[in-house]
């Protein structure tokens, strides 16, 4: 979905995740309004990939929402920090070290 031109791939793979996640989240107690956070880029990978794959599926599964359930809130979690590509680290531990102290919460 995120190389070579994947965008294609973003509303099929919406209408797929959308009743996983209403499934998952009916599941939950005393749950309230749920948000999409998309993953924001730095500016960088930005301009080499020249979208986010993260936003683009947000707002996918935010118009597969008729009822208005979940909020999109595209603008509170900033990169901060350029790290590696994630897909460079060899493994799980690795990788959370890679993007630790990379993001910043703006409100």
């Amino acid at each position: 979905m995120k190389y070579k031109g994947g965008k294609i791939l973003i509303p099929i793979f919406a209408k797929i995740l959308y009743p996983i996640i209403l499934k998952k989240i009916s599941e939950l107690k005393d749950f309230n309004k749920p948000i999409f956070l998309p993953i924001p880029l730095s500016r960088k990978r930005l301009r080499e990939r020249g979208f986010n794959q993260s936003l683009l599926l947000c707002q996918e599964l935010i118009k597969l929402d008729k009822k208005k359930f979940f909020e999109l809130q595209k603008k509170n979690l900033v990169k901060i920090k350029e790290t590696i590509h994630q897909v460079n680290v060899e493994n799980r531990n690795k990788r959370l070290k890679n993007i630790l102290d990379s993001f910043s919460i703006k409100r």
